[in-house]
C-alpha cells in the first residue's frame, strides 16, 4: 500500500510539475523573452547608404521628444542598442532586443537625412515586427 501510494504521489508531482512549467511559459513568465526586429530593405533605401538602427525600451514622454539630432548627439548612450544595416538589393536582417513585456519599445532609424517617418513606437506585449524600410521612410507590420 505504501508503494502504490509513493508511486502515485510521485506521478502527481510530475503531472503538477509539467502544468506549472507549461502554464508559465504561456504566459511569458519563462525565460528570457525577446523581441525579434525583422528589417527589410532594398538598394534604394538611404540611397543605398548604410545607416543604424536604435532600440529603446523608453516612456512615451522620451519617445514624442526624441528629435532626430538629439538622437545622434546620443548616439553612444547605453540607454540605445544600435544595429548597423546595409542596405542591399532586397535584404532581409533579423535583430534580437531583450524585452520587458509591460513597456513599449522605440525604433529609431538614423539616416543620412532626417526623414518624417524615422521612428516607430511597438506596443507593449508584441514580440515579433516586421519593418520594410523603402527610401527614408519606415512602415511597419504587425
Amino acid at each position: 500500500m505504501r508503494k502504490l501510494l509513493i508511486k502515485v504521489s510521485s506521478r502527481l508531482f510530475i503531472i503538477t510539475l509539467i502544468f506549472i512549467l507549461t502554464g508559465c511559459s504561456m504566459l511569458g513568465l519563462g525565460g528570457d523573452t525577446e523581441l525579434t526586429i525583422k528589417v527589410k530593405t532594398n538598394k534604394f533605401t538611404n540611397n543605398g547608404n548604410n545607416f543604424y538602427m536604435l532600440v529603446a525600451q523608453d516612456d512615451d514622454k522620451n519617445y514624442v521628444s526624441n528629435s532626430y539630432y538629439s538622437l545622434y548627439s546620443q548616439f553612444n548612450s547605453s540607454r540605445y542598442k544600435r544595429y548597423f544595416i546595409t542596405p542591399q538589393y532586397e535584404s532581409s536582417y533579423s535583430f534580437s532586443y531583450p524585452l520587458d513585456l509591460k513597456k513599449s519599445t522605440s525604433l529609431y532609424f538614423l539616416f543620412n537625412n532626417e526623414s518624417r517617418q524615422w521612428k516607430v513606437r511597438v506596443k507593449p506585449g508584441i514580440k515579433k515586427v516586421t519593418l520594410e524600410v523603402k527610401n527614408d521612410r519606415v512602415i511597419m507590420d504587425q
